[in-house]
């Protein structure tokens, strides 16, 4: 039975600090997104004092992307 709100989305996590040798791998994706092909789909961006705001846009399903949360 299907649950309203509910559209067969999944969270997944991984754990990268046990991980070596990402270098070369995490700079060819900073490439794809500095020179246009890869878009990281950010919709909303602020620090991270705002969580709350991040947090109820998303839950609330008035973004089309990612909220990225800056350290101050």
């Amino acid at each position: 039975m299907p649950v309203r709100g509910r559209h067969d989305r999944s969270i997944a996590t991984f754990f990268l600090l046990a991980c070596t040798g990402l270098g070369p791998d995490l700079t060819w994706l900073a490439a794809r997104v500095a020179d246009g092909t890869l878009d990281p789909s950010i919709a909303w961006r602020g620090d991270w004092t705002r969580v709350g705001t991040a947090a109820d846009a998303l839950l609330s399903r008035r973004l089309q992307g990612k909220a990225v949360l800056e350290l101050s």
